[in-house]
């Protein structure tokens, strides 16, 4: 029990991740969100699943995670920058449109918050390489 103990797995992907691991790392942080309780954890453990991934060039894994958590914990500190990541990954894929759309859903419901703000830089920013 010990060894799949979810704390232990979500430290073993911080160390993963750390050394450069992305997606060892992902999959650690998998199976900590799998065997977390709490809305707070879980959305931690995969905030970081997907990170992981998006670093790892698996946007579309990453899309996957961060969707979820924009879905299923709103009301997470992690929300806000998994948001933001969603949009880095539309742009990259070149669906501004998606882009826009995530940028006003972090308006409406962290208007105040830094990453919204990162997210009105980059949107605009694409915007301006458009025309």
């Amino acid at each position: 029990a010990w060894w799949k103990d979810p704390e232990r797995q979500y430290q073993r992907g911080h160390v993963l991740f750390n050394q450069g691991d992305e997606a060892g790392a992902a999959a650690l942080f998998d199976q900590a969100f799998n065997g977390r309780r709490s809305p707070a954890s879980q959305s931690e453990a995969l905030f970081w699943a997907a990170r992981s991934l998006q670093l790892a060039s698996q946007l579309e894994a990453a899309r996957v995670r961060y969707a979820t958590l924009k879905a299923d914990f709103t009301e997470s500190y992690w929300f806000p920058e998994s948001v933001y990541r969603l949009i880095e990954i539309e742009l990259q894929s070149n669906d501004q449109q998606t882009a826009e759309g995530l940028y006003a859903d972090l308006v409406d419901t962290v208007p105040d918050n830094r990453w919204t703000q990162e997210a009105k830089n980059l949107v605009d920013e694409r915007q301006q390489q458009g025309n």
